[in-house]
């Protein structure tokens, strides 16, 4: 029974690596792989809106998420220094604060949704539609 059990488990060893070498999974060298070089070469070469490199653009928006931090943990004053609300971003928040009686804690909440909707969008303000698709989400959430 022993020698069956063993057999079995050599043979899937022996199928997993047949499989493995089959599939050829993706290399880390990009001049090994194809694709992993064709995609090195079009992000060191390409233009993006602003910089001359897709590289470029992506180091400096990865440096500027890391000074700033995540949206979810700045605390209200961080916030506040991020999010600069026009008269009718507030007004909107205002109106659906009282409307759905939002505290202040879910106020903040919203606002933290909409600089991610923002930067999602790579808009440096948050702008009007930002906050109503934030709210969209929270009054959403809140009727399920």
């Amino acid at each position: 029974m022993v020698k069956i059990i063993h057999y079995l488990v050599l043979g899937v060893l022996a199928l997993g690596a047949i499989y493995y070498v089959w599939t050829k999974p993706p290399t880390i060298n990009p001049m090994l792989d194809r694709r992993g070089a064709d995609a090195l070469a079009m992000v060191q070469t390409h233009r993006a809106l602003g910089y001359p490199t897709l590289l470029q653009a992506m180091t400096e928006h990865v440096r500027s998420m890391k000074e700033r931090g995540l949206n979810a943990r700045l605390d209200s004053r961080a916030l506040w220094r991020v999010v600069k609300l026009g008269a009718e971003q507030r007004a909107l928040l205002k109106r659906a604060a009282d409307r759905w009686q939002l505290s202040a804690r879910a106020s903040l909440r919203v606002l933290k949704v909409a600089r991610t909707i923002a930067d999602l969008e790579q808009s440096a303000a948050v702008t009007t539609g930002h906050v109503a698709e934030a709210l969209q989400l929270r009054c959403r959430s809140s009727a399920q």
